[in-house]
């Protein structure tokens, strides 16, 4: 991918998550990024196509497919936990703006529709990871289960700050699911 347009995604992906959707314009990009309308109307057809195309790079980074290198379920959890943490503290605007495209796709189809195959893709990543560990029954649900709670645990500390609830939550229950 050209690093000016790459440039433009990732200010893209920053401003929503300091801003929100609503405040994803040309005018705002050209005061964070520093480039005329032009160089961005040079990449990106429309602000529709820039806001599509910031999704596709920010879910390619959130979920990117991890090896498993870890040798008990309970490691799994532990590092399932402190890598979703690790994201929260360390890239906090790009965690915002994929909260903002979720609900973003409340209203937008094709978001919607991009959220649910990468979404699906992630959780049959954590299958994979989870089979040595569950019946074929019993590894869906609890896929499930690790992805909702992660997912609703990184809002609450994105809003609340507080690392040690997030860790003691998620400890309690990786440690029920690894009985």
């Amino acid at each position: 991918m050209h690093t000016t347009k790459l440039k433009i995604l990732n200010h893209t992906i920053e401003l929503i998550g300091e801003e929100g959707i609503s405040g994803l314009s040309a005018g705002n990009l050209v005061k964070k990024i520093g480039m005329s309308k032009s160089t961005i109307f040079h990449h990106f057809e429309s602000i529709d196509q820039l806001l599509i195309e910031a999704f596709d790079l920010l879910i390619d980074l959130l979920f990117i497919q991890q090896e498993n290198k870890y040798t008990s379920l309970q490691e799994y959890l532990e590092g399932l936990g402190e890598q979703t943490l690790y994201a929260c503290e360390n890239y906090n605007k790009f965690i915002t703006a994929y909260f903002m495209f979720f609900t973003k796709s409340l209203f937008n189809s094709e978001i919607k529709q991009k959220l649910k195959k990468s979404i699906t893709k992630f959780k049959n990543n954590l299958q994979n990871d989870l089979s040595p560990y569950f019946s074929k029954e019993e590894v869906k649900d609890y896929a499930e289960l690790i992805f909702n709670s992660l997912d609703g645990m990184a809002i609450h500390y994105l809003i609340f700050k507080n690392k040690s609830k997030f860790q003691k939550s998620w400890n309690l229950l990786s440690n029920k699911i690894a009985i």
